[in-house]
Formats: structure tokens, C-alpha cells, sequence
């Protein structure tokens, strides 16, 4: 991890240790995230949680593909038949 030195007055900087003590986190972490979160494509930093959820799902299944690895659905039960299955029990 690379280490970037900045320079700010002391009211930003206790300002930045206050809120960062509320977060219980520290200043360094809080600016990391900042950072990180503002250098992010528009589109990732726009989406909400359940899109960037979606999205890293599909990357996750398009590498087991790209590897050969999948899940054949062809032996998943439908929903019905799935409640049908259950309802004879």
C-alpha cells in the first residue's frame, strides 16, 4: 500500500478526528474510503447497494464460466414442483 502525506489546518484537522471517532474508525481510514470512493467510475459510484451487489455477482459467475465451472439448473426443481413436492409430505 502506497503512503500519501497531506497537509491541513489544525481545525480540519480535528474536525476530521471527530468524526472520524464517532465512525469508530481513524482519520487515515476515513480518507482512504473517501478516496476510493470518489475515484470510482460514475456508474459503480451512482449504483446502489443491491446493483453493485448484481453486478459483482455477474463477475463472479462470468470467471466460472470463462473457467469452465457452472451449476446445471437442469436438476433444479421449479418452484412448483418444488411446493407440489413439499405439500405430499
Amino acid at each position: 500500500m502506497k503512503t500519501i502525506r497531506i497537509s491541513v489546518d489544525e481545525e480540519t484537522h480535528e474536525r476530521a478526528r471527530l468524526k472520524a471517532a464517532e465512525n469508530e474508525t481513524t482519520v487515515e481510514a476515513m480518507i482512504r474510503g473517501l478516496l476510493t470512493e470518489h475515484l470510482q467510475p460514475p456508474s459503480e459510484r451512482d449504483a446502489t447497494e443491491p446493483e453493485r451487489r448484481a453486478k459483482y455477482l455477474d463477475e463472479i459467475l462470468a470467471r466460472f464460466e470463462r473457467k469452465g465451472v457452472g451449476i446445471d439448473t437442469s436438476q433444479i426443481p421449479s418452484r412448483e414442483e418444488l411446493y407440489n413436492r413439499n405439500a405430499s409430505r
